[in-house]
């Protein structure tokens, strides 16, 4: 036997017996240790998929809640600038000064291009959710005016119209601005804020422009330039079958169109258009986009208008030959004769006539398109006045209602009956309010709210008491704060215990708004209530 010897690095040299014959045999401890088994790489590799797997999913909801997250605070931002453009409107507003116009329109319509395609519709729950049948499945009704319907919506898209003294800028002033001299000193050149202002809030039209030339400044052509059938529009309908708008709910556009009223404003001119198309000499075409113009170079947002020619029309006095007074017509019967009961034709002419191009109540065919205003789907950089009537993108509801006005119990002062066990022996409204909405394709006009259209409804009062068709007995609520003090134990029903006025108690106005590239599942939603009394 041999006795063989080798080296390592911990303990020197040791000496190994190996059988009968001499071998060769240096290598380190390192090497003689047990490698792994089979069966624990596969538990590591287990371990490691799973780690990753758990990973990727914390990265995917970290990056879907980031991308939620950045949506709703750029919706958030719109809407905190859109509900205080709104706010300041009807702060600015005199009932006694303005007309009040509200158009009523529940669109059915998709949310995106891919539920579009699906024909699948975008529906709100109005209603009690328990009351929802279990198997009912709204994106895929097309009819919800059925017996059955459980009280869901189709998106809103109302048309509201004011005069307002919350005075503004031009948003498209002339390009480039003339030179000012003292023959020339209109205020809107020099950059101050005008009024009155005429305005609209209510889904635009989608436009496009192509541009012209090399000219400079940068010259745009506007797709409506050829008529309304070049636009995109939430009211048109696509031929599917479904009789959806051709505008998903996600390139709907909210906008505000504020024309201010040139305070030179002179003749006889009640309404802003000369026409109800697009194109033509009349105003609209600019008012419309909020353009500025370089030839002729005025603002693209001040017409002329005689407000107050214009509103002396809905008053006791008009100049038009009327039967009798617009405050003597309902509010809710603004409606073309096929409709039974409607308002002069003289008055539904200048009110949408300013209201906006298209036929009355008729959303059918192209001329009859409620056409608010007009944007541009992806404005150049440079065509900022356009920006003046861009408002809420993605916005699916926009939704007004109002507090009856024939209802004296939504006024805050408002006292019901006499009860000694009441502080001050009176009772104030227990039930809650009853907001209206206007209902799809109807249009509500209210005149202006002064003494005088008061008047002239209380004196319908015929002198035997009895009701006689006249709107007076529609204020069919007493006040009887409005009696004598101390109130004797009857009094006969007279005007002089009701509260006769023009206007709304107050407007609701509820929106609710996705991001335009999808990110949310559901719309953020904002309510601003706003009261006349």
């Amino acid at each position: 036997m041999t006795l063989l010897r080798y080296n390592t690095r911990d303990t020197g040299s040791r000496t190994v017996r190996c059988g009968t014959g001499a071998l060769p045999l240096t290598q380190s401890v390192r090497a003689l240790r047990p490698a792994f088994t089979l069966v624990e790489m596969l538990v590591a590799l287990a371990v490691l998929v799973v780690a990753l797997a758990v990973v990727t999913t914390v990265f995917r909801v970290t990056s879907q809640t980031a991308r939620q997250s950045t949506a709703l605070n750029e919706v958030q931002t719109l809407l905190g600038t859109f509900v205080e453009r709104l706010r300041a409107d009807l702060d600015g507003i005199d009932p006694a000064q303005s007309i009040l116009v509200i158009h009523g329109r529940a669109v059915p319509a998709a949310r995106s291009d891919d539920d579009l395609a699906g024909r699948r519709y975008l529906r709100f729950l109005l209603g009690d959710p328990n009351k929802v049948p279990a198997a009912y499945q709204p994106e895929f009704d097309p009819d919800l005016d059925s017996a059955t319907d459980p009280a869901f919506s189709d998106p809103r898209a109302d048309i509201l119209m004011f005069f307002t003294n919350n005075a503004q800028a031009s948003q498209a002033p002339p390009n480039p601005p003339p030179a000012l001299s003292p023959a020339q000193p209109d205020v809107w050149q020099l950059g101050a804020r005008g009024a009155p202002l005429l305005i609209k809030y209510g889904h635009a039209a989608i436009d496009r422009v192509t541009p012209i030339g090399n000219a400079n400044p940068p010259l745009f052509d506007y797709a409506s330039s050829s008529g309304p059938d070049s636009l995109r529009h939430v009211s048109r309908r696509i031929t599917d079958g479904t009789n959806r708008s051709e505008l998903p709910a996600l390139r709907w556009h909210l906008s505000r169109v504020a024309t201010i009223i040139d305070p030179n404003s002179a003749g006889s001119k009640l309404t802003l258009s000369a026409s109800p198309l697009f194109g033509g000499p009349a105003d609209y075409p600019r008012i419309l986009r909020c353009d500025n113009f370089t030839n002729p170079r005025v603002p693209g947002d001040v017409s002329k208008l005689n407000v107050s020619l214009l509103l002396r029309q809905f008053g006791p006095y008009p100049t038009l030959s009327l039967t009798q007074p617009a405050a003597e017509y309902s509010p809710y019967s603004f409606a073309p004769p096929s409709q039974g009961t409607h308002w002069p034709g003289a008055l539904r002419a200048l009110v949408f006539d300013n209201l906006g191009p298209g036929g009355e109540q008729d959303f059918t065919t192209a001329a009859g398109l409620r056409h608010v205003a007009t944007v541009l789907e992806n404005p150049p950089g440079n065509l900022l006045g356009n920006l003046g009537v861009h408002g809420l993108p993605a916005c699916a509801w926009f939704h007004v209602e109002f507090l009856m006005p024939e209802d004296p119990r939504n006024a805050r002062d408002y006292y019901d009956r006499a009860d000694s066990s009441i502080p001050n022996n009176v009772n104030r409204r227990s039930d809650l309010p009853r907001w209206v909405s206007v209902p799809d394709g109807q249009t509500f006009v209210f005149v202006p709210d002064t003494a005088d259209n008061a008047e002239v409804v209380a004196s319908r009062w015929p002198p035997n008491g009895v009701p006689n068709g006249a709107r007076v007995f529609s204020f069919g609520k007493l006040d009887r704060r409005l009696m004598p003090n101390p109130q004797p134990p009857l009094k006969a029903d007279s005007p002089d215990n009701r509260k006769i006025r023009m206007w709304p108690y107050a407007i609701r106005i509820t929106v609710r708004v996705y991001d335009p590239a999808g990110r949310l599942a559901n719309p953020v939603e904002r309510t601003i209530i706003h009261r006349f009394d």
